[in-house]
């Protein structure tokens, strides 16, 4: 614990080795008392440092095919719920029609056999 903070920061040579990163929380209690409640680990997986180097045309090709893709992606994702509510809607309607026509064939029925039977 740094003062009043809840995390610490890890120097950028630990996060550049490719090591796994263990840690131990130390659960704060009293003023002068604590005990080591939880234990794990980080694993961290070393990469190139970035560059401030603009992309390449390659590299921009790639990227801008990879954000229209998933641009169409969405907008297929949208395509899909929009036609899933309007069929939604359909089934509701369907449901109320037939609900409607059941309930006036039962009066219908109950009115024909109240007068068969007199």
């Amino acid at each position: 614990m740094i003062g009043d903070e809840t995390g610490v920061d890890i120097p950028d040579e630990y996060l550049t080795t490719g090591q796994t990163i263990f840690v131990w929380l130390f659960l704060h209690v009293g003023e002068n008392d604590g005990e080591t409640e939880y234990r794990g680990y980080i694993p961290v997986t070393d990469r190139a440092k970035p560059t401030d180097e603009e992309p390449t045309p390659e590299q921009q090709s790639v990227i801008t095919q990879t954000i229209a893709a998933l641009n169409a992606a969405v907008t297929t994702a949208e395509g899909y719920a929009e036609d899933a509510k309007d069929a939604a809607d359909e089934a509701q309607h369907t449901a109320e029609t037939v609900l409607q026509e059941a309930t006036a064939t039962e009066e219908q029925t109950r009115e024909i056999i109240t007068e068969y039977e007199e």
